[in-house]
């Protein structure tokens, strides 16, 4: 009588995986552990491309040119988002929720007053026509991503980047998840 061989399935996080592809995964920065993360965890890093669930977090510095209470569209204004020809070379800066806290996005900020942090739904962004891409900064904080659209110079008609400018900040205004941070300690 010929005997059958049952194989076991494989179990444990590597189900399915290589271990080619779980040696090139290694030392990738992977997401925060979160409910909504859990399930994704072992597979997440900061390299994987930005979904339209997810939020994007921007520092606002806690400054009147950039956040006031009284604006009729919300506190945030629009220059917090006009791309700075120093700073935005390559599109405007954001951090992945799942990757950081809105606390350690704050800190990125540096201004000396603290900042503010908006969360910002990628789907809002893709309705705008925009694009939202991982961008990892190695000596950075984790899901480092860049709206690359919103690099300085990149609309030809300078009307089109204050009016996608206006559009974020009243996105943003809708959801300030923290801020501001405490002031620094003088030197």
């Amino acid at each position: 009588m010929a005997h059958s061989v049952i194989t076991p399935a494989p179990t444990g996080g590597t189900a399915g995986r290589s271990l080619d592809q779980l040696e090139k995964n290694r030392g990738k920065r992977r997401c925060r552990i979160t409910f909504r993360t859990l399930i994704r965890w072992p597979w997440y890093f900061e390299t994987n491309p930005i979904t339209a669930d997810e939020f994007l977090l921007r520092a606002i510095p806690n400054n009147s040119g950039y956040y006031k209470h009284d604006l009729p569209d919300g506190p945030i204004h629009p220059y917090a988002f006009q791309p700075n020809k120093k700073r935005d070379a390559d599109g405007m800066s954001f951090h992945r929720k799942d990757f950081v806290t809105a606390k350690e996005a704050a800190t990125v900020c540096g201004h000396p007053d603290g900042a503010y942090v908006a969360a910002i739904l990628v789907k809002d962004i893709l309705d705008l026509q925009l694009t939202a891409q991982p961008s990892v900064d190695p000596t950075g904080l984790k899901g480092h991503a860049i709206i690359p659209e919103m690099k300085f110079g990149f609309f030809q008609d300078k009307r089109q980047t204050k009016e996608l400018s206006v559009k974020l900040a009243m996105l943003a205004s809708k959801r300030i998840e923290y801020g501001p941070t405490p002031k620094r300690d003088a030197v």
